[in-house]
């Protein structure tokens, strides 16, 4: 687990029962390790002031409420988290995303002014934990992609029997171009999951891998 991770889950820890105290701070190995402060109250203290540096409003919002700092700290966590909702519309699901995401920006924030690290293993961490977001954003990609794809080739109208484009030919043209629109987005896409794909294969180093992809793709560029 790297230093990211294990924030967070000290973070997320943190919101439940009466939330964020100087006791419950106290049991936090790594939050006391990368959080600046001599005692555990000037770390408590500072860790509020952290807290409201989370970027987004909505996430911040529920972090905070989530750790008693606002709605009343003696409260416990379901009666914060229902007097955050009356205040801010959204669902009690919704509430709950935006705490994620709020403690992981809240990680992130401590691990860029963590007094604990050097500046070239600060960058490490970060380096590693965008590296990590974008290894999930273009395999969410590629999956996409390709479920596209199989959907489009199963489902294409010209597979259809000529009685059903003979006697439903007005159904059957228009569902037609809906599926010739669609492709062409699809197929606007295509470069790009090459690229992706490539992207990742390089970032894992496995440089047999990245011989054969430059094999087969770069000849098929060479070819056009």
């Amino acid at each position: 687990m790297n230093l990211e991770d294990q924030l967070l889950s000290e973070l997320k820890a943190l919101r439940a029962g009466s939330g964020l105290t100087e006791a419950r701070l106290r049991e936090q190995p790594t939050l006391n390790q990368h959080i600046e402060g001599d005692t555990v109250s000037e770390r408590f203290n500072r860790l509020v002031e952290l807290v409201n540096l989370i970027r987004d409003r909505e996430q911040r919002f529920a972090v905070l409420y989530a750790y008693g700092l606002e709605g009343g700290s003696t409260r416990q966590a379901k009666e914060r988290r229902d007097a955050a909702v009356q205040l801010m519309p959204m669902s009690l699901r919704t509430l709950d995303r935006r705490e994620n995401d709020g403690c992981k920006d809240l990680a992130r924030i401590i691990v860029e002014r963590s007094p604990a690290l050097t500046e070239s293993e600060r960058q490490g961490e970060i380096d590693y934990t965008t590296s990590m977001e974008k290894r999930f954003s273009d395999l969410e990609f590629l999956v996409l992609y390709m479920a596209r794809q199989s959907v489009l080739r199963d489902n294409n109208p010209e597979n259809e029997s000529g009685l059903v484009k003979t006697l439903w030919f007005k159904s059957y043209r228009s569902i037609k171009r809906q599926h010739a629109v669609v492709q062409r987005q699809h197929r606007s896409q295509t470069e790009e999951f090459y690229a992706r794909v490539y992207g990742l294969i390089e970032r894992l180093g496995d440089d047999a891998a990245k011989r054969a992809w430059k094999e087969r793709f770069g000849d098929d560029d060479d070819a056009s």
